[in-house]
């Protein structure tokens, strides 16, 4: 869905509410496999050439658990400010209005979304697995501290040569 600038008003509040819907192919396969359901408030107030929508997402999305790769639902409830103008400014935090002075909406709430899924996720009951043959599976901080013992280099067996 998209709002246009020039059809609010100067220092009016107005609400867009609606359900957005996004294919699968939008999203990361590795961190999101989809959204099964989504809804919207924005309020927008428009002051001079600024344009203030306060974003307000719930939605149910679906990712992959990282112990069994099983699809896992996760309930999301984001609220959000965003500020446009014209001349958009990154380091203020001011995103940029397209020039016939269209905001995508859908784009703001995916991008919402994406902040707001975790990366790994659990489905209820999963563990992780203990490994097996030809294969062991550790957890970060294991690994950290298994490369924090085994400083040595391949090439300290030089040392030891009487040459």
């Amino acid at each position: 869905m998209k709002i246009n600038f020039y059809t609010y008003k100067e220092n009016e509040k107005e609400r867009v509410s609606y359900d957005p819907s996004f294919k699968s192919e939008q999203f990361d396969p590795v961190h999101i496999l989809g959204v099964r359901s989504c809804h919207a408030d924005v309020d927008v107030t428009k002051v001079g050439e600024l344009l203030y929508l306060t974003v307000s997402v719930k939605f149910v999305a679906l990712a992959p658990c990282s112990y069994t790769l099983e699809e896992v639902e996760y309930h999301g409830k984001e609220k959000e400010d965003f500020i446009f103008s014209f001349n958009g400014n990154e380091e203020e935090g001011i995103d940029t209005i397209e020039k016939n002075g269209d905001i995508n909406l859908d784009d703001v709430i995916h991008s919402i979304i994406v902040a707001t899924v975790p990366f790994h996720l659990h489905k209820p009951g999963a563990s992780l697995p203990q490994g097996g043959k030809g294969y062991r599976v550790l957890t970060e901080d294991e690994l950290e501290k298994e490369r924090e013992e085994d400083k040595s280099s391949p090439f300290d067996v030089l040392d030891n040569l009487d040459l």
